[in-house]
């Protein structure tokens, strides 16, 4: 796992993989990996499939870390 990439895990308080999902976050940081875990309350598996404001903070949020691993790139 020490070679796994900085990585952004996001799940809700009712995604089934839940539990997973935290498993991972802590064995990703337990071998030095740069991990981040994003846990949204009340969303299921998938969030909200684009059509709840949650999904789009979740979006801001995604891109940020990326923008904090890989800098900020112009997209124009």
């Amino acid at each position: 796992m020490a070679d796994f990439p900085p990585t952004i895990l996001t799940a809700g308080t009712r995604d089934f993989l839940l539990s997973d999902t935290v498993r991972l976050h802590r064995t990703l940081l337990k071998a030095g990996v740069r991990a981040e875990l994003h846990v949204w309350e009340g969303a299921p598996h998938g969030m909200f499939m684009g059509r709840a404001p949650e999904d789009r903070e979740r979006v801001t949020q995604v891109r940020q870390f990326l923008e904090g691993v890989w800098g900020a790139h112009d997209t124009d």
